[in-house]
């Protein structure tokens, strides 16, 4: 599985075949996590993150 978290859009894709599109707005301070649930037990690896640039740093706004 894929997924990809981007300030309130979160992206999972699962075996190439499925895939699952949210807007999320967390409301609590608290909301900086992400958990993995499921039926059964859930193993996750490997775990890999980036911290993404903004689509717009160094664009001067349009006039």
């Amino acid at each position: 599985m894929h997924t990809y978290i981007d300030r309130s859009v979160v992206e999972a894709y699962v075996n190439g075949e499925k895939s699952l599109t949210s807007r999320v707005y967390p409301t609590l301070a608290d909301a900086v996590g992400v958990r993995v649930i499921g039926d059964e037990i859930v193993k996750v690896k490997p775990l890999k993150i980036w911290n993404l640039d903004g689509a717009y740093r160094n664009v001067a706004p349009s006039q």
